[in-house]
């Protein structure tokens, strides 16, 4: 392919419509909704990588929990080493992936749990407020950001080598 075609055909690459249509596939918004809730349940880590403590863990020095959740949650059979924000599960059906025109929003409905109605209250010695809780427990850290952005990139890859071979 000459030059000037190789130039005109790179030129043409919507580079718009190529990660619009890696955030729209399926594939990555079932991986950011699986990222976001299986670390969530296996570790408690939250966006910015900070491990999930509530207020009253912290004052009494346990790991997670206050000490009455912790022997409560191991009555019922439920690891307490880490806060997962998985009481009754309700919070965790509730989250959600919305496509945006590039990108993607993440939503839990903080009310959709019985027991966690006014969670982010738990969490004041960690955020400044509210709103900064429920950003950064919905948000996906930087390697997990980087993966998406790995995929998008082998996507212009793509299109490039499809080019190139013309």
């Amino acid at each position: 392919m000459p030059i000037a075609a190789l130039n005109k055909a790179i030129q043409s690459i919507d580079i718009n419509k190529i990660m619009s249509d890696a955030f729209s596939a399926a594939n990555i918004q079932q991986y950011v909704k699986e990222t976001i809730l299986n670390r969530l349940r296996q570790e408690g880590i939250t966006g910015s990588e900070k491990k999930l403590q509530t207020d009253r863990s912290r004052q009494q020095g346990t790991q997670a929990y206050s000490m009455f959740t912790e022997m409560l949650r191991e009555r019922k059979g439920k690891q307490a080493s880490h806060v997962d924000l998985y009481s009754d599960g309700d919070l965790h059906k509730s989250f959600k992936v919305t496509l945006k025109e590039i990108g993607f929003e993440t939503e839990f409905n903080w009310t959709a749990s019985k027991y966690d109605t006014e969670i982010a209250a738990n969490f004041t010695e960690m955020y400044a407020d509210a709103d900064e809780f429920y950003n950064d427990v919905e948000s996906l850290t930087p390697d997990e950001l980087d993966e998406i952005a790995l995929r998008i990139y082998k996507q212009v890859e793509n299109k490039l080598n499809e080019i190139i071979s013309r």
